[in-house]
């Protein structure tokens, strides 16, 4: 996270200075690296078995567990002012997996456990981050993508059911961002490598995606019907053919609202059969029935 607050202290044109960099800038004189603090510093290590030493250990591990690396920052472009913050903070999720990850678990957090009064750290991120990429996909084209995944037994069963009753509206949605690449060969590489429990899945999709760097391709929260499910000769994982859910579903406003009116007309012109099928039958109630009024012959008055 550090390395990320760095970058974006460096191309958001906000005037900003991560504070670690500040302070080490106001060090006073004899603190500077190499002298009697790391000195006490190394000797700290030490004297706790090393804690340096396994701190590196343990970042290589971590390093050899990750997938292939996507497009650097500067393969996205410039960003020219404060105006690219939302784009620069989009760039910088790609470029950070750690970031990627907390404005994942906020939005996730408030669409299913939620409390909007809670104060959140990456709320306002993950907000403008929408709102760029909502933007940028309006004119998307359609791609087609592919998108590895570890998945759990639950998530697998879940993606399971989804394919069983495809045909009656079942669907997955992916909150927040979603991301793919262009060639099947390179979304091989971005699996994380994980211990038991997990399957590995590869998604392959058509929908409208954005190309902001390299074979990267950004989509935002899409649903997909699960097509099928199959196994691939010669590949560790299990392929997921996914269409894109639009049955239910509204491409933008205008159709969203051509949906309405439509569904305001029919509903009007039940409305209009059935007063007028109302008021017919009111017709034949008051109309006397044929002779009620004539007298029997003979009868008096």
């Amino acid at each position: 996270m550090n390395a990320c607050m760095k970058d974006f202290a460096e191309n958001s044109h906000a005037d900003l200075k991560w504070p670690e960099e500040a302070a080490a800038a106001e060090k006073p004189a004899g603190m500077e690296e190499g002298g009697a603090d790391a000195g006490m510093e190394a000797a700290g290590d030490a004297a706790e078995g090393g804690e340096g030493e396994a701190a590196a250990a343990e970042g290589e591990a971590a390093a050899a567990s990750a997938p292939a690396s996507g497009p650097a920052l500067k393969d996205w472009g410039e960003f020219a002012a404060v105006t690219d913050i939302p784009k620069l903070l989009v760039a910088l999720a790609f470029c950070h997996n750690i970031f990627y990850d907390v404005v994942k678990w906020e939005i996730m957090w408030h669409e299913y456990e939620g409390d909007a009064s809670k104060d959140t750290d990456f709320g306002a991120a993950a907000t403008l981050m929408a709102a760029y990429l909502s933007k940028e996909l309006a004119s998307a084209e359609e791609v087609e993508c592919f998108a590895p995944a570890n998945v759990s037994e639950e998530d697998m069963a879940d993606i399971t059911a989804c394919s069983e009753a495809k045909d009656k509206g079942a669907a997955l949605i992916f909150p927040g961002m979603f991301d793919g690449f262009a060639e099947q060969g390179t979304a091989e590489g971005g699996y994380y490598k994980k211990d038991g429990g997990y399957t590995k899945v590869m998604y392959k999709m058509k929908h409208k995606g954005l190309k902001p760097a390299g074979n990267l391709i950004v989509m935002y929260r899409p649903f997909f019907t699960v097509e099928k499910i199959e196994d691939v000769d010669g590949k560790d994982y299990k392929l997921v053919t996914l269409t894109p859910y639009s049955e239910h579903l509204f491409a933008d406003l205008s159709d969203y609202y051509s949906k309405i009116k439509d569904g305001v007309a029919v509903v009007a012109a039940a409305a209009g059969a059935a007063k007028t099928a109302a008021e017919g039958d009111k017709g034949m109630e008051d109309k006397p029935e044929e002779g009620a009024g004539d007298k029997p012959e003979g009868e008096g008055m």
